[in-house]
């Protein structure tokens, strides 16, 4: 999927997101209004990290937010995506998302492998 497919694909996921979720679309997630977000992962992990630490982890989960919402908005409305819009959104999921994921679990503590060692 090109630039442009992806773009119109970002413009699709808000409007279904609008129709099944509105307040959700009021907030650009990758702008001003991450602020929120960031500052509630900050201060829940502010006992257990320092503010650099928790500020990384923070930025971690935000980073991919449009990725989340093709996905909620995939789940909610499967019906309306075409399956180049769907191989499109998975695709753009797989390639950004689980870095930012593996990052985020690292510096909570819980590193990524095969097995979780803590049982």
């Amino acid at each position: 999927m090109d630039d442009s497919e992806l773009d119109r694909l970002r413009t699709k996921v808000r409007k279904v997101l609008a129709d099944s979720a509105p307040g959700l679309v009021d907030r650009d997630p990758s702008g001003p209004d991450a602020e929120p977000l960031l500052s509630a992962v900050r201060d829940a992990f502010a006992q257990q990290m320092d503010p650099e630490r928790a500020g990384a982890l923070a930025f971690h989960l935000a980073d991919w937010a449009w990725e989340l919402e093709f996905l909620v908005a995939l789940f909610s409305h499967p019906d309306r995506f075409t399956p180049k819009e769907i191989r499109g959104g998975v695709e753009a999921f797989l390639i950004h998302a689980p870095s930012h994921i593996m990052a985020a679990a690292n510096l909570a503590g819980w590193p990524m492998g095969d097995e979780d060692d803590r049982g």
